[in-house]
C-alpha cells in the first residue's frame, strides 16, 4: 500500500482539568480523542436533551444552548407555530398531573421552562456538548454542537412515556 504524504501528531487531548482526572478514562472507550483529530463538532450540529432540562448558566453548556430567536423570550404567544409558546431555549413536556407535587410546577405543558432542577439533563448535556478545550471543567463529545433542552423529566427524575413522546414529537 502507498500513502500519501501529510500531517501527523499526537491525538488531540482538550486541556479541560476534569478531562484529564476523571473523563478521559471512559472517553477513551468510545475513542473520543481519535475522533476529535478528524472533528468536534459543528454550530450546525444540534443534540436535542430530552430529559430533566439543562442548566442555562452552566459555563460550559451557557453558549452551546440552542437559541430560537422566533419566539419572544417568557411569552405566552407560540410565534413560530411549533406548538410551545415562549420556547426560546428548548421545551417543557412535564405534566402537571403526575409531576412530583414538591416541583412546584404550575405552567401547564408545553411550556418554555426548561431549566433542570434535579442535575441529571445537565450532566447529559455536559457529556454530549459541553465546550471543550477551554481550560474550564469538562469536555463534550461535540465541543461545538448545540444543545436543546427538552425537558420530561420532573424534580425526582420522573416522568410519563407519554410526555417523553411529546418531547421527541
Amino acid at each position: 500500500n502507498i500513502e500519501g504524504d501529510g500531517i501527523v501528531r499526537a491525538m488531540r487531548d482538550p486541556d479541560d482539568p476534569l478531562y484529564s482526572q476523571t473523563q478521559s478514562a471512559y472517553l477513551d472507550v468510545i475513542r473520543a480523542a481519535q475522533a476529535w483529530d478528524v472533528s468536534t463538532g459543528g454550530t450546525d450540529v444540534l443534540i436535542a436533551i430530552i430529559d430533566s432540562g439543562i442548566d442555562w448558566g452552566q459555563p460550559d453548556l451557557r453558549n452551546r444552548i440552542f437559541y430560537n430567536e422566533r419566539e419572544t423570550p417568557l411569552s405566552a404567544v407560540d410565534a413560530d407555530g411549533n406548538g410551545c409558546a415562549g420556547d426560546i431555549v428548548g421545551c417543557n413536556f412535564v405534566s402537571l398531573s403526575t409531576a412530583d407535587p414538591s416541583c412546584g410546577y404550575t405552567l401547564a405543558p408545553p411550556n418554555w421552562r426548561t431549566s433542570d432542577d434535579e442535575g441529571h439533563g445537565t450532566f447529559v448535556a455536559g457529556l454530549a456538548a459541553a465546550a471543550g478545550d477551554n481550560r474550564l471543567g469538562i469536555t463534550g463529545v461535540a465541543w461545538n454542537a448545540r444543545i436543546l433542552p427538552v425537558k420530561v423529566l420532573d424534580c425526582t427524575a420522573t416522568g410519563r412515556i407519554a410526555d417523553a413522546a411529546a418531547g421527541i414529537r
